[in-house]
């Protein structure tokens, strides 16, 4: 029984002292709760600020992911010596009068509480000039300390060292320090999308991690999509597309459908250059692709639109991130429609890949999944019912499975060595003849009991995830040295997050490291899996959402890695094999421990017998 359990367990006859004012650091530290989550909230209301003051400039340096210091210079308007003193007052603010100002926001800040709650849990210095006065001020843990004459150069610095030294349960639940970098340098890459006439330049530890020169065109495309591919990295970028709605003010640039990826985050949204999170957005994007899109890819996209203050709510949260319309189902159509129409040309028959004839669809119905001889019944864990659930239910199911995998307790042992799903007995009853591909998905193979109908790519999902597993937990991983380095360009908030499990991909036959903070380099991989420089790529950019904090790291987590290896690598859906092939496969699956499921838990095959034909013409 913990502390917590042991104070449930007494007696409840605490008599409650009477209503009182907290005092100011205690309310301070509170409300700074509310804004100050980690590192990454304090820098985004910092480049917020800069932005508001008219900076064109922004140097940005950090230290130890933010622990130790947050620094932002800008070469904004500034502020005099009397405004400085009042920039740290809570609710003390330029940017609005009264409540009704809210119809008419064009700025990012507005409650008057971010430098006031940030004061309250580190060490800050502010020094900010205007052209005719500069003073700098310094305060720590809420506390005023002093204010003294500064050099009169116009701008502002704002230093943030040892945030939350004294707020330890906030400190205490910061991830590792490539987590938290993470996120830091994401907040740098949504206002460097959201402002491309301002110049960012991004130290990290002293080293240079991006040097964002604001475009000199004119031209909106131009600027736009420019700046995309300094963040996006380039082997996204170089297949955006671009669409505008001049009258509309909606601009968004996107991947067609036959250059989708593995992965949802590159998937920017702004509403009057303000980084949002909204469901309308998101649900739109989708719905515009669902008819082309297979269920495993992703659109990346940078979508931009600009509205009336008056029409929407940023004022839910305090950081300002979750924003609600007026009229979302106006929002919705035009984002939809818009992306919808800009997909349409030539390729909408030619890109359905992963969706069933309706006919198949209707077989596969009355199809019984096989069951293992011991458990009896395919895992609780799949989604779907049957499998008329298709490829959307796949995608929910692995979804699911890393968001359960993030969830669980950290584990002391860190050994790859997973215990086989189930102990199954042979499924099979040879002699097996192959009959054919079915929409080049599914492959039909006849046993003395009936029908078996493979799911080509989850089979061999689960061949390659068990040699793979074999020579893991044997260490004695079969490593491919590269001739020539493989380089994987990428935003650094994904480099930083996929670095964090570098000895993983050690012990896991891949040799990673970075050539620069935006660039992975690649000089190894697993043998098992043959991977090409496009796999390669397209394996890290979908690996930068999967992998959680290294600090709490599971072996679910773990196994749900080297899942999404075989997955790249394992034969796709509309991909033509030989008799040959088809054989070998259903021959290499028998030696798995569990064929009957691929490593996401969705079933290989389906059976019918003889008896549920005759059944269905009606002949018993």
């Amino acid at each position: 029984m913990n502390n917590y359990q042991k104070e449930l367990a007494k007696p409840q006859n605490k008599i409650y002292n009477k209503i009182q004012i907290l005092d100011e650091q205690t309310s301070g530290k509170i409300a700074a709760g509310e804004v100050i989550e980690r590192p990454a909230n304090v820098l985004k209301e910092l480049l917020e600020n800069a932005i508001d003051s008219g900076a064109t400039i922004i140097n940005i340096e950090i230290e130890d992911a933010g622990k130790k210091l947050i620094r932002v210079n800008d070469n904004g308007n500034g502020m005099g010596k009397e405004d400085l003193k009042l920039s740290v007052v809570r609710h003390a603010t330029s940017k609005i009068s009264n409540f009704n100002d809210l119809d008419t926001l064009n700025t990012f800040g507005f409650r008057g509480e971010a430098l006031y709650s940030v004061s309250a849990v580190s060490k800050l210095t502010i020094s900010s000039g205007n052209g005719k006065e500069a003073s700098k001020i310094l305060i720590e843990g809420g506390k005023f300390k002093s204010q003294s004459a500064s050099p009169n150069i116009k701008g502002t610095t704002v230093e943030v060292r040892d945030l939350f030294y004294n707020f330890t349960p906030r400190l205490n639940f910061l991830k590792s320090d490539n987590v938290e970098r993470s996120h830091l340098l994401k907040v740098v890459e949504e206002c460097a999308l959201a402002n491309l006439d301002i110049s960012f330049n991004v130290k990290t530890n002293g080293r240079e991690v991006y040097t964002l020169k604001a475009h000199a065109s004119k031209d909106i495309q131009t600027k736009i999509l420019a700046r995309a591919q300094e963040i996006l990295g380039e082997s996204v970028s170089k297949n955006l597309k671009f669409i505008e709605h001049k009258f509309l003010n909606f601009k968004a640039c996107f991947l067609p459908v036959d250059s989708m990826i593995s992965t949802r985050n590159l998937q920017f949204f702004f509403t009057n250059r303000r980084p949002v999170t909204s469901k309308i957005f998101q649900q739109a994007l989708y719905n515009a692709y669902k008819d082309f899109r297979q269920s495993n890819k992703h659109p990346a996209c940078v979508i931009y639109l600009e509205m009336d203050p008056s029409e929407f709510d940023v004022n839910i949260h305090p950081q300002k991130r979750e924003i609600s319309f007026i009229d979302s189902s106006s929002i919705y159509n035009l984002v939809k429609n818009k992306l919808a129409e800009a997909l349409l040309p030539k390729q909408v028959k030619e890109t359905n890949l992963g969706e069933e004839p309706k006919n198949l669809e209707q077989t596969l119905d009355s199809f019984k999944p096989l069951k293992s001889e011991l458990d009896g019944k395919v895992p609780d864990a799949v989604v779907h019912k049957s499998f008329e659930s298709k490829q959307n239910a796949v995608r929910d199911f692995e979804e699911a499975e890393v968001y359960k995998a993030q969830q669980k307790a950290p584990q002391k042992e860190e050994n790859l060595t997973f215990e086989p799903e189930t102990k199954q007995k042979h499924w099979h009853k040879p002699p097996y003849e192959y009959k054919g591909q079915i929409s080049k998905t599914f492959l039909l193979f006849e046993n003395p009991d009936g029908l078996i109908v493979m799911d080509q790519h989850a089979a061999q999902e689960r061949v390659l995830f068990e040699k793979y597993l074999k020579e893991l937990n044997n260490k004695k991983v079969s490593v491919q040295k590269l001739m020539f380095d493989v380089l994987v360009k990428l935003p650094a908030s994904s480099v930083d997050n996929i670095m964090g499990w570098r000895e993983f991909f050690k012990k896991a036959g891949f040799d990673i490291s970075q050539a620069s903070y935006a660039v992975l380099k690649i000089n190894s991989y697993p043998n098992v899996f043959k991977f090409n420089e496009s796999e390669i790529t397209d394996l890290f950019t979908s690996l930068s959402e999967l992998l959680a904090d290294p600090k709490s790291v599971t072996d679910e987590i773990k196994k749900n890695t080297i899942a999404l290896f075989s997955c790249k690598k394992s034969v796709k859906a509309n991909q033509a094999l030989s008799k040959k092939e088809a054989e070998v496969l259903i021959e290499s699956l028998k030696t798995c421990s569990d064929g009957l499921h691929c490593p996401h838990g969705r079933p290989t095959m389906i059976s019918f017998t003889a008896k549920d034909l005759y059944k269905k013409f009606g002949r018993i």
